[in-house]
């Protein structure tokens, strides 16, 4: 009566196998049941047995009353290489079955030591004439060898059907695998070269955008003119389809390592603030404030601490201009508000007086003009203040920005205006005033690094934003333009922000990697 069961595995018998254990193949094979005989077939579990109890192994000689009244199925998967080529998340532990809508729930365990599944019914479970039901084995993996296999199912205790084994036969194939496509150069110049590689495995048609059909394994040589983004597409006689992108950049700029396994006394990172990590050149040096100390370079490689903080202050933000700096924070001591400027051509820190609470800050200078920004963090507020020409020399409050959903912050001046870049959850905002109280000018970058920190950098040759993913730069009176990449060995995490800055004619990147500190620039000419 063993033709009163019927199985079979969908989809056509195929299992994938993992050449690579590090990027394995996850196969979801269904085995499904049928009742091809006359009447009902019951599957019983009259003690209630669920995977938490043991149950009996295949060849179990031991007699319990529990397992008298259970039935069982068991699956066994021969790969052909041996013990432990069958494996899934926690061995067997995200195997789950499925089952037909309407019919009670059955149970799949993986037995370890056999290295093959039982299947038993949750209670009594009646298969109808004609009817079927099936189990869904997710996530097994095979690191076995391209051939023939088998899975061996032996149907045992089930009421008016005498025990039997069937195999049903599995073809094992490689899946279809873009194992690599790639860009020699993820940015180049305009009109540029580089060259796009690629391998595919078992793939019958593989096409290249562009170029229409190629080999499995290739390379062409492009030369680009605008920033473009390659399609590499393949499929097979078994419907398998794959597809891949590659993204190269045409740069206005032009990447340059400067130094590579840097030997520097800068710190890693800053021990206060990560706003604080501030890099700036005035008057052809290069500065870098961090870690409660200055540092000085006249090649932005070598560099010496030239001052510290004079007083008991624990800064957090910073701003500069042409003849010195502005360090903003509270004092240690009193835990009150405290700014002080440093003057470069006499080595000296003054304190000064802002009205502003202990948050972000900044002093823009405009032409004649002398502008304060506070970001007040307590009250979720932008509040930017205008230095008066009066005798007192007052401040007075020009506007008060809302910035409850607002992430990192930068700020500059270019082109006689101040700029403030906001972040948002998928969007960086860039705006601009030249009275401090009308925004006139506003654009948006969509990017999913929203909140995370950048920088908003001006130089002669336009207003730049710098990003873990990238350079934006403002040209012109269009808007921001993406005109680079970060080079993969210069990208970092956001809890290890390199210090960047304008240096020259040039965008100066100091990476925050302890063991391989390194500089990198970006030519804006």
């Amino acid at each position: 009566m063993e033709d009163k069961l019927l199985f079979g595995v969908f989809p056509s018998s195929l299992i994938f196998i993992t050449t690579k254990l590090e990027k394995p193949f996850i196969n979801k094979p269904e085995l499904y049941m049928m009742n091809n005989g006359e009447g009902e077939v019951e599957f019983q579990n009259e003690a209630g047995l669920t995977t938490e109890d043991e149950l009996p192994r295949i060849d179990e000689t031991e007699r319990r009353p529990e397992w008298e009244t259970l039935s069982r199925i068991y699956v066994e998967f021969f790969w052909g290489t041996g013990e432990g080529c069958l494996s899934s998340k926690e061995r067997g532990a995200a195997i789950t079955p499925s089952w037909v809508k309407g019919e009670k729930q059955w149970y799949i365990k993986y037995d370890k030591g056999g290295g093959y599944f039982i299947i038993i019914p949750g209670a009594t479970v009646k298969l109808k004439q004609r009817y079927s039901v099936s189990f869904l084995f997710d996530n097994l993996i095979s690191d076995a060898i391209p051939g023939m296999t088998t899975m061996c199912l032996y149907v045992q205790n089930v009421p008016g059907v005498k025990d039997f084994s069937v195999s049903i036969p599995l073809y094992k194939e490689e899946p279809l695998e873009i194992v690599r496509f790639s860009a020699d150069d993820a940015v180049v110049k305009k009109k540029g070269t580089t060259t796009l590689r690629w391998e595919v495995k078992a793939s019958d048609q593989q096409s290249l955008s562009n170029f229409g059909e190629v080999e499995n394994i290739g390379s062409k040589e492009i030369t680009l003119t605008e920033t473009k983004t390659f399609c590499l597409k393949a499929s097979n006689y078994l419907n398998q389809r794959e597809e891949a992108f590659v993204t190269v950049e045409v740069s206005n700029g032009r990447w340059t390592v400067e130094a590579e396994k840097l030997e520097t006394i800068l710190p890693v990172k800053d021990v206060n603030s990560e706003q604080n990590h501030a890099l700036f050149s005035i008057k052809n040096k290069l500065y870098v404030w961090a870690g409660d100390s200055l540092y000085e370079s006249s090649d932005g490689l070598s560099f010496q601490a030239v001052s510290t903080i004079p007083c008991e202050m624990k800064a957090y933000s910073i701003s500069w201009d042409d003849s010195g700096f502005y360090l903003f924070g509270k004092d240690s001591e009193l835990k009150n508000a405290v700014a002080a400027r440093y003057e470069l051509s006499k080595g000296v820190w003054v304190k000064r007086l802002f009205p502003y609470d202990i948050g972000q800050e900044a002093v823009l200078i405009l032409g004649e003009e002398e502008f304060f920004v506070a970001i007040l963090f307590e009250a979720e507020q932008i509040a930017i203040y205008k230095k008066e020409n009066s005798p007192r020399r007052t401040w007075r409050l020009l506007s008060i920005l809302d910035a409850s959903s607002y992430g990192a912050l930068s700020w500059t001046t270019f082109e006689e205006q101040i700029w403030l870049g906001y972040g948002e959850d998928n969007r960086f905002w860039i705006r601009g005033t030249k009275d401090g109280g009308n925004w006139t000018e506003t654009y948006g970058i969509e990017k999913e690094l929203g909140k995370e920190m950048f920088w908003i950098l001006s130089h002669k040759k336009g207003l730049f934003a710098v990003t873990r993913d990238g350079i934006y730069g403002k040209r012109d009176s269009e808007g921001f333009k993406n005109e680079a990449v970060i080079p993969p060995r210069l990208q970092w995490k956001k809890e290890a922000l390199p210090f960047v800055g304008i240096f020259g004619d040039k965008i100066w990147f100091i990476s925050s990697n302890e063991e391989n500190r390194s500089v990198w620039s970006y030519s804006l000419e």
